[in-house]
């Protein structure tokens, strides 16, 4: 146990539910939880810190929600003294080793956490006990244009989709999600728009935006080629400077 912390059992009317950087919550799995703690109540106490109101929430908001809902008096906690940063550290490393969690909340909460002092992709790879390609990998979903995040997030485009699209610019994202992504199959009354394998975009980016530099009639190597940004073989922006990426 943590320094300073205590187990105990509280009334539920004495917390406060604090700020979660969790957005989404899988019904199916949260269903289950609700389910479980309704047959055998709460047996991972929620952690929480001293607070005027009695006391704040940091972490367990989906077992909190679910006690409120089943109506049960008094839920274990752990106590403990946090301060303002300490408890954005605890519910973004909390969220981010969910197993349910939603690719684009993961590659948020890797965002915010490489925000905080003492942070690399190293240290948060770490903390929740991925590879640094791992991390690499969600956090190039941060560059998803909206309508990639929401197809994706709907299930409408699968996270290999994602991965590939969100290593694009964005117009080229746009084309893509549109002609790239799906493919129609007819069910005997409709074409259906369902996902396209992945292979099928990655042939859509082949076609449409990428640009073998081997193949170019340009030397990439000529400090020259555009005042001030340097030979094509150096640029920061090519795969070959990213290869957790790929």
């Amino acid at each position: 146990m943590s320094e300073g912390a205590t187990v105990t059992t509280v009334k539920i009317g004495e917390i406060v539910p604090g700020a979660n950087p969790r957005k989404t919550i899988n019904q199916k799995t949260y269903g289950e939880l609700r389910d479980n703690i309704g047959k055998l109540g709460i047996l991972v106490p929620l952690i929480v810190r001293p607070d005027v109101r009695g006391y704040e929430l940091v972490a367990g908001s989906r077992r909190f929600k679910a006690a409120t809902e089943l109506g049960l008096e008094n839920i274990p906690v752990l106590v403990r003294k946090f301060t303002d940063d300490q408890v954005r550290e605890v519910q973004l490393i909390e969220n981010a080793q969910r197993e349910d969690l939603d690719p684009i909340d993961e590659a948020q909460a890797y965002h915010e956490l490489l925000k905080l002092p003492g942070y690399d992709v190293d240290q948060v790879a770490a903390k929740v006990g991925k590879s640094k390609s791992y991390v690499y990998q969600r956090l190039s979903l941060i560059n998803l244009v909206p309508p990639a995040k929401v197809a994706l997030e709907k299930g409408e485009i699968l996270l290999g989709h994602a991965r590939l699209l969100a290593t694009l610019q964005p117009e080229d994202q746009k084309a893509a999600l549109k002609d790239g992504c799906h493919d129609f199959r007819w069910d005997g009354k409709k074409h259906r728009k369902i996902a396209a394998p992945v292979s099928a975009l990655e042939g859509w980016v082949e076609d449409h935006v990428l640009r073998e530099l081997t193949k170019t009639c340009f030397d990439i190597a000529d400090p020259t080629l555009i005042d001030g940004a340097g030979p094509c073989s150096d640029c920061p922006k090519r795969s070959g400077f990213t290869p957790e990426l790929f």
